[in-house]
């Protein structure tokens, strides 16, 4: 819708995505870059008008969450004490990386996994040819989802990495004819089918 010109449905789907999931408040991120990048009307004061009109379905939805908690658990600040309790305190992207190696390196884990260190390290890497050969806009979103998490445990970072739509938009850009498609889509369908199989016989998967 931004990169239509639909500021408002812009804003608003930004809205209901801050609803839906406290991360997706970062969609409004992208929305505003595409703001900011689009030529105004010439008219004073046009700026303003549309980051007011982009923002406002996000900050409604924000507020009306945080009312909803204070009234459900009596603390409108729940969900991040929450987040803190089973993800750690805020801290450096990079600590996870040093408590993964101080407590021991696991290949897949409930904390510490070398899998989803590997793919967050595979993923950040990433991130300059997001901005450069996707859209910068989206390079903002992919590095917002990918920092966010980090700054605190790689705890479910493969799961988290998931809404980070401008990787597979990259991934795809670099498939050109059969053998490349077969070469991904093979690895990544066995790859579901073993975490798929150890999801349901009881093992941890994100």
């Amino acid at each position: 819708m931004a990169r239509q010109r639909r500021w408002f449905a812009a804003g608003l789907l930004a809205g209901l995505a801050t609803l839906d999931r406290s991360i997706g408040v970062v969609s409004i991120v992208p929305v505003i870059a595409e703001c900011l990048a689009a030529r105004g009307g010439g008219e004073p004061g046009w700026l303003w008008r549309r980051i007011v009109t982009v923002m406002a379905p996000s900050a409604v939805a924000g507020v009306t969450y945080l009312v909803f908690a204070w009234w459900a658990f009596g603390d409108p600040l729940a969900h991040v004490q929450m987040e803190a309790a089973v993800r750690g305190a805020v801290a450096a992207p990079w600590q996870p990386f040093i408590d993964m190696w101080r407590s021991g390196v696991r290949v897949h884990a409930f904390n510490n996994s070398l899998f989803d260190a590997t793919l967050a390290v595979v993923a950040v890497a990433a991130l300059p040819a997001v901005f450069t050969r996707v859209r910068a806009s989206y390079g903002v979103y992919a590095l917002l989802i990918i920092m966010i998490p980090l700054s605190g445990s790689l705890m479910s970072f493969n799961r988290l990495l998931l809404p980070s739509f401008p990787h597979a938009i990259l991934l795809a850009r670099r498939i050109n004819g059969p053998a490349q498609t077969a070469a991904v889509l093979i690895p990544l369908g066995v790859l579901e089918a073993v975490l798929t199989a150890a999801f349901a016989t009881w093992h941890w998967v994100a």
